[in-house]
């Protein structure tokens, strides 16, 4: 019994000892050296847009060779598993082997559901062209970005505001001689008005400036008792440099002005390494290939049946 179960633990161990361990803090894997440290990064931030959308977590490994043991199908299915690609079966695995010119786009169960086969099928056709010039950055954008169309909602339409109707004036309509006379007499009448307010407000300002300017209270007296108020020129004087209304801010010695100071963190500032890819740690119980033998950073496998269990996928050459 010893013997058997000594050897099922070898043949569990060889299954997975070529399956890469996946890098830290970044969703694209690039074991082929085929993109650039921006490229990576570019990707990444997309990625991680349509995983904030959507929930839907996508992985992206880029070998020069499947190994000889397995099929690129069984292959991305594996890595998926062994990575714990997505929650709740919302994962998906793109493997390309860049010198077999093979690649392989596999779903979990969730994300399966939500693509046709035409549509797995076409994403991969859409690589093609940008792989057969070498251009893998390219193909992997058209990739990432067409895969945003299906998960990714659309933003909601702005609502259109009914246009005001228009009411069309008969072209022989004219303006009487007299309407014109009248507004232009009503022009005259107001400008005159304006002018002599103006000249009696200025006056005014000069006297009492002549008489409080000095002093910033002027005192009141009568028979019964006598009060003092600040001059007219050192409550404009408040007004005009400090803000506000001259007694409630002398009842206070602190003023509190400007606007609310928290500020509402964007999704941009969380879209960084430190939040990408990270699936599972491969460190440990290598040997097993149960599903729980690979617990999420931070979290635990969704289901009990295992990540990718039951997956599907397409498969092209280009």
């Amino acid at each position: 019994m010893k013997k058997i179960l000594f050897c099922a633990l070898l043949l569990v161990q060889s299954v997975f000892a070529q399956i890469p361990k996946p890098q830290k803090n970044t969703y694209v894997n690039d074991f082929a050296h085929v993109l650039t440290a921006d490229q990576v990064y570019g990707l990444n931030k997309e990625i991680y847009r349509i995983e904030k959308a959507s929930t839907v977590q996508i992985a992206i490994v880029l070998v020069k060779t499947v190994p000889a043991k397995y099929t690129i199908e069984k292959y991305t299915k594996l890595i998926g598993k062994k990575w714990h690609v997505g929650k709740a079966h919302n994962g998906i695995v793109y493997v390309a082997a860049i010198d077999q010119h093979k690649q392989r786009i596999e779903l979990d169960s969730m994300a399966l559901a939500r693509l046709t086969i035409i549509e797995r099928e076409g994403l991969l056709s859409a690589i093609k062209p940008y792989f057969k010039t070498g251009d893998y950055n390219g193909g992997l954008h058209d990739f990432v970005g067409r895969l945003s169309q299906y998960f990714v909602p659309p933003p909601p339409e702005p609502v259109k505001a009914d246009k005001p109707a228009v009411v069309e004036k008969p072209d022989n309509a004219k303006v009487s001689d007299g309407t014109v006379i009248l507004i232009v007499l009503i022009v005259c009448v107001v400008t005159m008005l304006t002018f002599l307010g103006l000249v009696w407000l200025i006056i005014k300002g000069i006297k009492s400036i002549t008489t409080g300017r000095g002093n910033r209270t002027v005192v009141y007296e009568s028979d019964d008792y006598s009060y003092s108020r600040p001059s007219w020129f050192w409550r404009w004087r408040h007004r005009h440099y400090h803000g506000g209304n001259y007694y409630n801010s002398r009842s206070s010695s602190v003023f509190i002005s400007g606007s609310d100071s928290s500020r509402q963190v964007d999704d941009e500032e969380d879209n960084k390494p430190s939040n990408w890819g990270n699936w599972g740690d491969s460190s440990s119980d290598d040997n097993n290939d149960s599903d729980d033998s690979y617990k999420r950073s931070g979290g635990s496998s969704s289901s009990s049946e295992g990540s990718f269990s039951s997956s599907g996928g397409s498969t092209s050459d280009w």
